[in-house]
């Protein structure tokens, strides 16, 4: 059951995007709270006191705070299971395949995202072979995407928060130079689920 009065730190055309929309899926009632992170702002004393780890997305309701996307969607698929927000919570073996994708999401897409997007972040000189890598990784992650969609018209085989959170991730790398052109049904998710405001 979900309790009244979420706090969402959010930053537009981050992965908190993901969040936001699972919150709008699930029903719950939410007040957006921004931070600009291209100020720095989520590296303030006052952020660091919510998250100490400095970044977003950070969800707050009660006396708790939860952090990383695949912890704060695991609870509000469980907090709201009749939202069908992730599928498989009556078996184990599903709900680890769905986990997986998860994570796969956040540890892997993630990543390989931000250091198309931002490679001066990980290197301290030319930053052109970090951003060819990081191109590399996503052809390689886009192809993986795309196999999963050929089987079924959602990556979990029907419509879960797997689906925003592919569609946000390609969406971004698009913005940083991705080329999905030979991805079409990645770009028809893309296209369905409108992940970038």
């Amino acid at each position: 059951m979900l309790p009244p009065g979420f706090t969402l730190y959010y930053t537009t055309k981050s992965s908190a995007e993901v969040i936001r929309r699972a919150l709008d899926h699930v029903g719950a009632v939410y007040e957006i709270a921004p931070i600009d992170t291209a100020a720095g702002e989520q590296q303030t004393p006052a952020y660091l006191a919510i998250n100490p780890k400095g970044r977003v997305p950070a969800l707050r309701f009660n006396d708790t705070i939860l952090t990383e996307n695949p912890a704060i969607l695991l609870y509000l698929a469980n907090a709201a299971p009749a939202a069908g927000l992730l599928p498989g919570h009556d078996d184990p073996v599903s709900l680890a395949l769905v986990l997986a994708d998860l994570l796969w999401c956040s540890a892997t897409l993630h990543p390989a995202i931000r250091t198309l997007r931002a490679p001066a972040k990980f290197t301290v000189g030319d930053v052109g072979p970090v951003k060819a890598r990081a191109l590399q990784n996503l052809g390689e992650l886009a192809a993986y995407a795309e196999s999963r969609l050929a089987s079924g018209h959602w990556i979990a085989g029907c419509w879960s928060i797997l689906d925003t959170y592919v569609a946000w991730g390609f969406a971004a790398a698009e913005i940083g130079g991705f080329d999905l052109s030979a991805f079409p049904l990645l770009r028809r998710i893309i296209d369905k689920e409108k992940p970038i405001n």
